[in-house]
């Protein structure tokens, strides 16, 4: 009996516990796991689409951010709508643009959150809710904001909307690269079988010197839009009737101007212009009322909130790169008369209007040392260096 039970026990060498009765196969299994994940990380520029550098640059340049007197959040229309340097030349004041194209209220949370915590006190922050990007909620983004969501930050978006499950992928795409870059990996490697090259390196590296060239902002060359366009490839997305704001998307908007409110920080909700046929259109069926009753509430809910509402600011087409998104000269301008507003407001104790209608554009383009991702482009094909991670 006894050695029947001793043949049972015996095992061969290759599963022999070692450490922690970790049998060497799975321990392998675990090196091979990191080593390819620690391969795709490094290697992001190469295996990722332009997506993902959106949000984790803005992450890491909170480093930065926590020098700015004013500090720049939203979505693309600010990224390429608001440039520091000519807030800094009209106030005095330093400033960087921390906004992330494609940015749902949770993203625009978490980035205030982390530049709070990096040591940032601002002055006061400009920030922008697009209509279009208030209607989806943070289960489209989880892969976009896994790229620089902390384990808290997953936690404190899974409670604000009652999701454990959300808590779950949010965390696992956080901390496992090959999760959240998973489309991208997969095309790369159909494309290696296939003898093409999908690495996108050259234009994420062009996009990254733009933004440290221009403080966070992204600015598009000159050449205005094109107004015999039958549509932009953005249009669409400006006619949606009814506005709604999803529920997780306003819980977190809320958050982040409590957030700001807590520490004495002034916020400016910025209403971008678009391009004016589509304004036109909007103005027609109606579209933006509800969103403006909308921005009513928040600032009639928060003393410390005021809007620069641009809609009316008269910017012609050729200030536009499409639809809703300011070319090179355009961004210039439209910074140029926010800085009009913010030079009044920080002026003095007496604040203005909680809700300013910018008029008419005197389309000034201030000479400011800034630069296009064209420029970005170019000026890393004269410097091979300037390629390398």
């Amino acid at each position: 009996m006894l050695q029947q039970a001793s043949n049972r026990m015996k095992i061969t060498p290759a599963c022999v516990p070692i450490g922690m009765n970790v049998p060497r196969g799975l321990l392998g299994t675990i090196v091979l796991v990191l080593a390819v994940e620690g391969f795709v990380s490094r290697r992001d520029l190469d295996l990722t689409g332009p997506v993902a550098p959106y949000f984790a640059f803005p992450a890491r340049a909170c480093g930065e951010a926590k020098r700015s007197e004013i500090l720049c959040f939203g979505d693309s229309m600010v990224k390429l709508g608001i440039v520091p340097r000519v807030l800094e030349a009209r106030l005095s004041k330093s400033a960087y643009n921390l906004a992330i194209p494609g940015a749902t209220p949770p993203a625009t949370y978490l980035m205030l959150h982390r530049a709070l915590a990096a040591g940032a006190r601002p002055t006061a922050i400009l920030v922008n809710f697009s209509e279009n990007n208030l209607r989806f909620g943070p289960q489209s983004q989880i892969d976009s904001l896994a790229e620089f969501a902390t384990l808290r930050d997953c936690a404190d978006l899974a409670w604000s909307g009652g999701s454990a499950r959300y808590f779950g992928s949010l965390a696992i795409a956080s901390l496992v690269p090959t999760v959240r870059h998973r489309i991208d990996v997969r095309l790369n490697v159909l494309g290696a079988f296939a003898g093409v090259s999908t690495s996108r390196r050259a234009e994420i590296l062009a996009i990254q010197r733009n933004w440290r060239i221009n403080q966070g902002a992204q600015l598009f060359p000159d050449g205005g839009a094109n107004t015999s366009i039958a549509e932009y490839w953005d249009e669409k997305s400006f006619y949606h009737p009814g506005f709604t704001c999803e529920p997780w998307n306003g819980i977190c908007l809320i958050k982040f101007l409590k957030l700001a409110a807590g520490r004495g920080i002034p916020v400016y909700w910025l209403v971008t212009p678009i391009h004016p046929r589509v304004q036109a259109k909007r103005d027609r069926l109606g579209i933006d009322e509800a969103y403006t009753r909308f921005i009513g509430k928040a600032v009639a809910r928060f003393p410390h909130l005021r809007v620069i509402d641009g809609r009316s600011a008269g910017f012609d087409s050729e200030m536009f790169a499409d639809a809703g998104h300011l070319h090179r000269r355009g961004a210039l301008a439209f910074s140029a008369e926010v800085a009009e507003v913010l030079a009044r407001d920080l002026a003095g104790p007496d604040k203005g209007p909680h809700w300013v209608t910018l008029p008419a554009s005197r389309s000034r383009a201030p000479a400011v040392p800034v630069e296009d991702v064209a420029e970005s482009a170019l000026a890393l094909s004269k410097n091979p260096e300037g390629r390398r991670r």
